[in-house]
């Protein structure tokens, strides 16, 4: 079984220093897990809750257009002017 760190964080093995980054994977064995399990959760987990998240949600707007796709340009409002009557 695998566990992914949740956040990163520095500790000392052995008066060494060791980095866990978010997102590094553990197997089950690994010590770490023993003296910092709240920093893991289970690969399966994270997945899960992963494909759970809507498509609408985790996608990310392109800032280009991709080849063959029309954008259209809307004009910001001018400031200070107002429609009333």
């Amino acid at each position: 079984m695998t566990y992914r760190c949740t956040g990163g964080f520095a500790v000392y093995v052995d008066d060494q220093p060791q980095t866990y980054p978010g997102g590094v994977l553990v197997d089950v064995d690994d010590p770490i897990l023993k003296t910092n399990p709240a920093a893991f959760e289970r690969v399966e987990t994270f997945t899960a809750r992963r494909a759970a998240v809507p498509q609408s949600v985790a996608a990310v707007e392109t800032a280009t257009a991709a080849p063959g796709e029309a954008r259209t340009v809307t004009t910001p409002q001018a400031k200070g002017k107002t429609s009333r009557p």
